[in-house]
Parts: structure tokens; C-alpha cells; sequence
């Protein structure tokens, strides 16, 4: 499919990009072909398995991971650990880039082998899409233009394929969740409720619901980047105001009130441990979720996984690089949302409480 005939999405924000890959598999020089292209924005240049700090942290930021492999070793312990940290850090979207395929002369089983042993191993992480590219980074073929060696690949190539990638097509059908970044008061008796809408529609006249308290109100005016509007959409600068004068604050949230989040003070999660300091269950540390901060620890691990087998294995702590099923308390209650359901709003950092330091 030549490129012009792929979607481009004009207008959305652009698709952000962690890039992943076993040393020597071509990671630096891709990256060079794919950054600079409008509506892509590269979040990292890191994805080394000795170095799973930077791949989470690149990860935590990204839509869409690419995950290059050499199509002459196909699939290794370095190329999954990177898949496997991808989707337990978020991202729902994987590339893989059958790189080096000119080096086996652009074989088509070899590329269709390694494919579908890709998709096998990511069925179990529960991606949202897994696409497959044919590419030779160092030639740029099937990267931004189709190459002429691979008449029996259909599809379009790597810079088209991460334009075209619907990131979340539920996103405007799901309930609504407006974290509240600010409070502004246009005059003296009004005020304005700011913040991006996360996902779903926001209207004039819908009922709406703080997620934490639990009080009601009436959206009597919503405003999309300072202009008056009937409704704002998924990622929209928003302001509203309210029917009622009640009290809202940067990090509370605006929901439908038939589809509140869940308010609790305890709830599981998979948590990447960056720090080089062991997890220490018990100990406190301030968790954020939609602008507002708690105290929390972890008070068990359930298990940890392997990132390269995706066993689960019995675990005590969480060590430098290593994600694990974790229950979580809280110091005060919080409304939280599932990551299946929900997928920006239900992200969260853990860092220190003192110093700030992410882990």
C-alpha cells in the first residue's frame, strides 16, 4: 500500500515512540531514518537489556513501542524482555521491525517465521495491536518508502504504519474523565475548571461527579481552548463550568456519575522497579494519579515476572529492572481506575517521599 494511501490523522497529538532493540540490531540508525517525520515524536534512544531503567522509563511515555530484531538471530532473550517491559509499562501498540533482511536476501519465510513466533510470544502480554514491517534501516527500505524487494508484503511501510495506528479507537466511546489541572475565576463569581479530557465526549448540560467526594453538578459551559463550545472530545484543552459552587481542586476529576471510578484505599498493580535500592514492602512512598499525591506502600508481592519466558515466579521484593504483581495501600482513599478499561488515566508514578527520586 503505497504511503499517501494510509490515513494520516491530521490534527491528533503526535504518536509517541519508544524505539527497542538487542545491541547491533540496528536501534540508532533506525531512529535516525524515523525521527524528524511529522506526527512522530521519538521518546527515547535507549531499549538495552542491560540497561531496563531507560527502556521502562522510555516505555512509561510511549504509545506505540517498535521492537527491531535481526533477521538473521530472529527472536532473543533481549528482543522479548524489551516486548515484555513494554506491555507491562503500558504501551499497547507493537512494531516489530524485522531488521537486516537484506542480509538474508529479503526472505520471505524468514520474515514470516520470525512474525509469527513475535505474535505468539506478545498473544500472552495482551497488546492492543502487534504489526509486523520487512525493513533494511541501513538502506532505508520499508521505512519511509516501499521497497521494490518486497513485492510480497502488502502492508505499508514502518513511518506510514505508525502514522496510520488508531492509538485508542474506544477512546471517544468511554465515559469521560476530566482530571482538573486548575481553578481559574474569570470574574468574581465564577469559576472555571481546567484540564485535558483524558477520553470520552464532554457536553453542556451533562451531569457530572467528582471522583473522590462524590458531590453532583451540571456543566453549564465548556470552553476548548478558550473558545465556547457545545462539547470537547479525547485530548481537548478544556475549561468548564458548574451549575453549583462546590469544592474542586487541582487533581481531582470530573466523571459521569452512572460510571465513577472505583474509590479505594487498597488495589493491585504491576509495578516496574527502577531503583537501584531493592523494594522494600512496608516502607512509604508517594504514589500520583491524575495530579493528586498520597502516601502509599506496597504491601506484598505477589509474584515476579519474567520478562523472557513470562513465568511467573514466587518474589519477596522487586530488584533493579524487574516488574512484579504488587498490592498497594493507601494513606487516604483514592479513585482509581482499571488500566483494561481506562488505560492514560489508570498510568501512575511511585517515587520517594523524600527527594522525589522515581522508582
Amino acid at each position: 500500500m503505497p504511503e499517501d494511501d494510509v490515513p494520516a490523522h491530521a490534527g491528533r497529538p503526535a504518536v509517541r515512540l519508544s524505539v527497542g532493540a538487542a545491541p547491533e540490531d540496528g536501534r540508532s540508525t533506525l531512529i535516525e531514518r524515523i525521527a524528524g517525520h511529522d506526527g512522530i515524536a521519538v521518546v527515547n534512544a535507549a531499549g538495552r537489556v542491560d540497561n531496563p531503567e531507560d527502556t521502562a522509563k522510555d516505555a512509561a511515555q510511549a504509545d506505540v513501542t517498535v521492537v527491531i530484531v535481526d533477521a538473521r538471530s530472529g527472536l532473543t532473550a533481549h528482543t522479548k524482555q524489551v516486548a515484555a517491559c513494554a506491555c507491562m509499562t503500558g504501551v499497547r501498540h507493537l512494531v516489530l521491525a524485522v531488521n537486516k533482511l537484506d542480509l538474508v536476501g529479503w526472505d520471505q519465510h524468514a520474515f514470516q517465521t520470525i512474525a509469527e513466533a513475535f505474535r505468539t510470544f506478545t498473544a500472552h502480554l495482551g497488546p492492543a495491536t502487534t504489526t509486523a514491517v520487512p525493513v533494511s534501516a541501513l538502506a532505508g527500505e520499508n521505512v519511509e518508502t516501499p521497497s521494490t524487494h518486497t513485492t510480497w508484503y502488502d502492508g505499508p511501510p514502518l513511518i506510514a504504519l505508525l502514522r496510520a495506528i488508531d492509538l485508542d479507537p474506544d477512546r471517544a466511546a468511554r465515559p469521560f474523565r476530566l482530571p482538573i489541572s486548575a481553578v481559574t475565576r474569570p470574574d468574581p463569581d465564577n469559576r472555571h475548571y481546567e484540564g485535558t479530557l483524558a477520553c470520552g465526549t464532554l457536553r453542556r448540560g451533562d451531569a457530572v461527579q467528582v471522583a473522590l467526594s462524590g458531590m453532583t453538578s451540571t456543566i453549564t459551559r465548556v470552553l476548548v481552548d478558550g473558545a465556547d463550545a457545545e462539547a470537547a472530545g479525547p485530548g481537548d484543552a478544556v475549561a468548564v463550568a458548574l451549575g453549583d459552587h462546590i469544592d474542586l481542586s487541582s487533581g481531582d476529576m470530573l466523571v459521569p456519575p452512572e460510571h465513577r471510578p472505583q474509590v479505594t484505599s487498597q488495589f493491585a498493580a504491576h509495578l516496574t522497579w527502577m531503583s537501584d535500592e531493592p523494594l522494600l514492602p512496608g516502607r512509604d512512598y508517594t504514589l500520583e494519579v491524575a495530579g493528586r499525591e498520597v502516601t502509599a506502600s506496597v504491601t506484598g508481592v505477589k509474584y515476579r515476572i519474567d520478562l523472557e519466558t513470562l513465568r511467573h515466579d514466587a518474589a519477596r521484593t522487586l530488584r533493579h529492572g524487574e516488574i512484579g504483581a504488587c498490592t498497594i495501600a493507601l494513606a487516604q482513599p483514592m479513585a482509581v481506575d482499571a488500566f483494561a478499561d481506562f488505560p492514560p488515566p489508570a498510568r501512575f508514578p511511585l517515587t520517594e517521599r523524600h527527594g522525589g527520586r522515581a522508582l
